[in-house]
């Protein structure tokens, strides 16, 4: 029962803000216009995903958040964002933890797939598979072994997750 209740809790996302200094790179980011986005390519969306990570220490999954730009009556732009660091609205952030930790170093390359198939009550499945590379002998051991887990979130992500340079998902850590 023990390994059941751990596989069931990691494929579950976590829901909650965060101090943006847990990020481990630069964020990447998508971006669609929900103005000409036809209502079947929301049914399940895949995305590249390659960080870079500017420090060293051990990445425990991928971080997500979402930023809308609204037209404004005044024909200026209004944006919502969800980002960390940001006042906190009621969508927050997500944290997609992976069953085992990855030590990376400075320059490791985290490279793969974030893809969202849509599920009932406006939510998305959540499947993520990445690989840590580095070039360093000792840490590329440790580095280039896959994580691999599946996560279902309860919240909506129909929105734009914005293309602005510090939003999107970065890799999640902590300090060595």
């Amino acid at each position: 029962l023990h390994i059941e209740a751990v596989g069931a809790y990691y494929r579950q996302c976590t829901v909650d803000a965060f101090d943006p200094e847990v990020l481990m790179a630069p964020a990447v980011s998508f971006s669609w216009d929900f103005m000409t986005l036809k209502p079947e390519e929301l049914e399940t969306m895949d995305m590249p995903v390659e960080f870079t990570c500017s420090r060293a220490g051990v990445m425990h999954g991928i971080a997500s958040w979402f930023d809308v730009r609204f037209q404004g009556s005044a024909g200026e732009p209004r944006w919502l964002s969800t980002a960390p660091g940001l006042p906190t609205t009621h969508w927050f952030q997500m944290r997609f933890v992976f069953p085992s930790p990855v030590e990376v170093e400075v320059g490791t390359v985290v490279s793969g797939r974030v893809r969202m198939t849509a599920g009932g009550n406006q939510s998305y499945m959540v499947s993520i598979d990445v690989t840590a590379t580095t070039t360093s002998a000792p840490a590329a051991a440790a580095a280039s072994k896959k994580s691999k887990t599946g996560k279902s979130s309860s919240n909506s992500v129909t929105k734009s997750v914005t293309a602005a340079a510090a939003d999107g998902a970065a890799a999640v850590g902590h300090r060595a």
